[in-house]
């Protein structure tokens, strides 16, 4: 039984002593914007984008098809990743930015 307590004592400190590291949203942005249909990518379109009120284009890696609705004017909250989406004529190496949407909703 002597063993015992200080195998709780090490327990509890690895479980509730060591800090618990927790993702900051520092990078979210927040912006009006508009849902466009650029067509099927099947036949060279880029599929559902969505274009900020400055006309930056972005393709969203996670946008609910409950929006997926030519012309509907939203406003999300996002991240930007560093990844972009090959569609249409786009040269290699080129594309259009992804993002990951956190929150939507209409206007």
């Amino acid at each position: 039984m002597k063993n015992f307590l200080p195998f709780k004592t090490i327990l509890f400190l690895l479980l509730f002593a060591v800090p618990v590291s927790c993702k900051k949203d520092g990078n979210l942005l927040t912006a009006n914007a508009t849902i466009i249909d650029t067509g099927s990518v099947a036949v060279d379109g880029c599929g559902w984008l969505i274009k900020l009120n400055d006309n930056t284009t972005y393709e969203a890696t996670n946008l609910a098809t409950d929006f997926q609705k030519n012309n509907l004017q939203i406003r999300i909250s996002y991240h930007l990743l560093t990844t972009k989406f090959q569609c249409g004529n786009s040269p290699p190496g080129g594309g259009i930015t992804q993002i990951e949407l956190k929150t939507i909703r209409p206007l």
